[in-house]
C-alpha cells in the first residue's frame, strides 16, 4: 500500500456500555478492542459491504462514525489531569 496523504479506513466496532460501568473501564475494553481489530485494517468497507452481498442503495452497513487517532505515547497538559 502506498499513499501520498492521510488514508482512512472503516472498521465495524460494535460498543455495549453497561450502565454501571466507569469510563476508565470502557476506555479499557474498548481500547483491548480496538487491538484485536488491527490485524484486520487492510479489510476495507468496501469489501465488507460486497462480501456481506448488500446491493447498492440498501441500509448502510454502519451508522455514525467516530475517528480515532492512535498516539504511542502521553500528552500532558499543564493543570490537567489524564
Amino acid at each position: 500500500l502506498t499513499a501520498t496523504g492521510p488514508v482512512l479506513n472503516v472498521l465495524p466496532l460494535g460498543i455495549h456500555i453497561a450502565a454501571q460501568e466507569t469510563l476508565p473501564q470502557l476506555a479499557t475494553r474498548l481500547a483491548a478492542q480496538l487491538k484485536k481489530m488491527r490485524r484486520h485494517q487492510r479489510y476495507d468497507a468496501e469489501q465488507i459491504v460486497r462480501d456481506s452481498g448488500r446491493a447498492a442503495g440498501e441500509e448502510p452497513l454502519f451508522g455514525p462514525v467516530l475517528n480515532i487517532k492512535v498516539f504511542d505515547y502521553q500528552l500532558d497538559i499543564p493543570g490537567v489531569q489524564a
